[in-house]
């Protein structure tokens, strides 16, 4: 469902550089226990995502935000085939909340900056207790329009899903086809591995 993103400006595109990783262990509030769907939360600042200005963000199970505004929906579909649609992919895959206690999709906003928080594991372990087989990362979205990806634990144990060998990773709108791809069904240990971290600023073209 793209209707709540409006075509892109051609003057904006983004940049991506590498940082540290600052993983805030302090999750907030749990808004997703269940395998699918979606959770839309009031960011509690106005957010620009290429060029345009939104105050609301539509939470995925799965690793995807899409931010939305005032009058904005919620997709109707759920998004776990790894399509590029347009939205923030931190790690968009089939994802199911991890057995551990955490597990789930959490939300925090203070400061101007909201930050959401995956613990899951991939659908294939869903029937696991078997902690290592746990996901755990972190977008932020910032007022400045900055957004951030953290990821405290890409390893699954497994090559089939290991650093996102089978998530997408990115941004999008393809609205008017624009997009910036860090990774699409294929692992990238370097910048979405353990302890990486990644951050998207706006420039004119």
């Amino acid at each position: 469902n793209t209707a709540s993103l409006p075509p892109a400006n051609d003057g904006i595109s983004y940049t991506k550089s590498t940082i540290a990783i600052n993983y805030d262990s302090s999750l907030g509030e749990r808004i997703l226990t269940t395998d699918d769907g979606y959770y839309t939360k009031n960011l509690g600042f106005n957010f620009d995502f290429y060029d345009s200005s939104y105050t609301r963000v539509s939470i995925s199970a799965n690793g995807r935000l899409i931010p939305l505004t005032d009058s904005g929906t919620e997709p109707t579909e759920n998004d776990y085939s790894n399509r590029l649609a347009s939205g923030i992919y931190a790690l968009n895959d089939d994802l199911y909340p991890s057995p551990n206690s955490e597990g789930g999709v959490w939300f925090k906003s203070e400061d101007n900056v909201a930050t959401i928080t995956w613990v899951v594991v991939p659908y294939a372990y869903r029937s696991t207790a078997n902690n290592e087989n746990e996901i755990r990362f972190q977008a932020r979205l910032y007022s400045t329009g900055k957004i951030e990806f953290h990821y405290l634990d890409t390893h699954v144990g497994d090559t089939n899903y290991d650093y996102g060998a089978s998530a997408s990773v990115g941004l999008s709108t393809l609205t008017s086809g624009t997009k910036l791809t860090i990774t699409n069904n294929s692992a990238d240990e370097i910048q979405i591995g353990n302890n990486k971290a990644l951050d998207f600023k706006t420039q004119g073209t």
